[in-house]
């Protein structure tokens, strides 16, 4: 069960409690009554006040405060982060924003009168952040700070449910497997792979239609090949040069028929099967010489 959190001068609610905090002054009553369950005045201004299961939490300048309603007294005191700011309750903690980080404080410890557990989780992109719905985490910089989850996508409201990320933005709600998920395409009447080299400059195009160029087991993507790039084939999934020396393996042999090769490459998360023709030796001859390894 959580409570909700109270703009200076705006009611705050757990049923059947409302509250009203302004300045330093409070007070509580019970929506089936007129008359106050509690009221009073605080040493400092209050910030913000959210209520709970029988007792409010009262969120001073860097402190905690926390008065039960049936006792009629205050029943805890904590020390809150320096750079604790948006305080809000959800997963029956209080959350809210650091400098760089996201804070979940389980505020129940302080009504019992013991000292909070405060959890804090670094963060990117602190202006962009969004308290995640049910849960004690947040939505910042495209992830789910305290669920370790990414997800990237913009949104004004967010959740964790049933296996997936849940993205409101501009009235459009998507919903995202928090598993591994395939997707199966074919791709027909696509460019050619193109390979070339240049010195000990290893270059091609990849499945997702970029260019890289691999040397000294280093890969960079590339605008566009070197102009003294001299064209290469692809042999049995390795790029080869004119004497069949192997210059770079870009992909695995994993199948072959009378007249064609099966190969598989994996690439940036992705997998891809092709398939490639055989030299006519090789379907003449019905053998697979593999090329040269220097």
């Amino acid at each position: 069960m959580t409570g909700t959190n109270n703009k200076p001068g705006k009611p705050a609610f757990y049923p059947p409690y409302f509250a009203f905090a302004e300045g330093r002054s409070f007070r509580v009553y019970r929506i089936d009554s007129n008359d106050e369950v509690i009221s009073g005045q605080l040493k400092e201004t209050i910030r913000d006040v959210f209520l709970d299961d029988g007792f409010a939490v009262f969120i001073l300048d860097e402190k905690l405060v926390t008065l039960d309603f049936a006792q009629r007294r205050f029943t805890g005191l904590s020390p809150l982060p320096v750079d604790f700011s948006s305080p809000y309750i959800a997963g029956g903690r209080l959350n809210g924003y650091g400098r760089d980080r996201f804070y979940s404080i389980n505020y129940q410890d302080v009504n019992r009168g013991g000292a909070p557990e405060i959890l804090d989780f670094p963060a990117d992109n602190m202006t962009d952040c969004v308290a995640v719905s049910g849960s004690a985490d947040a939505y910042c910089g495209g992830r789910f700070v305290r669920a370790g989850i990414y997800s990237g996508l913009p949104s004004e409201k967010a959740a964790v449910a049933d296996g997936f990320t849940l993205h409101l933005e501009d009235g459009a709600l998507t919903a995202l497997s928090t598993e591994d998920s395939f997707n199966k395409e074919i791709f027909i009447n696509r460019d050619e792979l193109k390979f070339c080299s240049a010195g000990r400059r290893v270059c091609y195009t990849d499945f997702d239609g970029r260019k890289y160029c691999t040397e000294n087991n280093v890969t960079l993507e590339m605008k566009g090949f070197p102009d003294n790039c001299v064209p290469k084939e692809l042999r049995h999934g390795k790029i080869v040069d004119n004497e069949e020396n192997v210059l770079l393996d870009f992909a695995e042999e994993v199948n072959s028929s009378a007249n064609h090769i099966m190969l598989k490459r994996e690439h940036e998360g992705g997998v891809y099967y092709f398939f490639m023709p055989k030299t006519p030796e090789e379907t003449e001859q019905g053998t697979e010489p593999a090329p040269a390894v220097n």
